[in-house]
């Protein structure tokens, strides 16, 4: 994926660990998220534990493909970033200003604080992060 840390959406490793990536298994890209050094904000673990439960609601993965999706993302080695951020001050400026959820403006702001490039396939986030002038994985 990229030799540098990066930040690591739940978008992109949803699709990572649920196999809908082609060309991607989950260990080789849990291998090289690792390798990498990926980061995400402190909401990232709801937003993927929703993720895989919306999924099994929708019939789209069963209760075992979901643990095991799951268990896949936990050897990602995935560092969450505990810094304090100011939901109604920096969050909600960049959510306002991109038409984005404060929870994508998180991965963004933490993008354009520690510099590293976004990992996502969320294409409004994308297009706010080119904005922003944030590199882009996958590119």
């Amino acid at each position: 994926m990229t030799a540098g840390p990066f930040v690591a959406d739940a978008s992109l490793v949803f699709a990572l660990a649920a196999h809908e990536l082609p060309g991607e298994s989950a260990e080789d890209a849990g291998r090289q998220i690792a390798e990498a050094g990926a980061i995400a904000p402190r909401h990232w673990p709801l937003e993927m534990a929703n993720a895989f439960l919306m999924s099994l609601r929708r019939k789209r993965l069963t209760k075992a493909q979901v643990r095991a999706a799951a268990e896949a993302v936990g050897g990602f080695g995935i560092t969450i970033d505990m810094s304090e951020v100011d939901a109604f001050g920096s969050l909600f400026e960049l959510a306002e200003r991109h038409r984005l959820t404060v929870y994508d403006a998180a991965y963004l702001e933490l993008a354009l604080r520690t510099g590293y490039a976004l990992a996502s396939l969320d294409g409004e986030l994308r297009a706010a992060a080119k904005k922003e002038g944030v590199a882009l994985l996958p590119a």
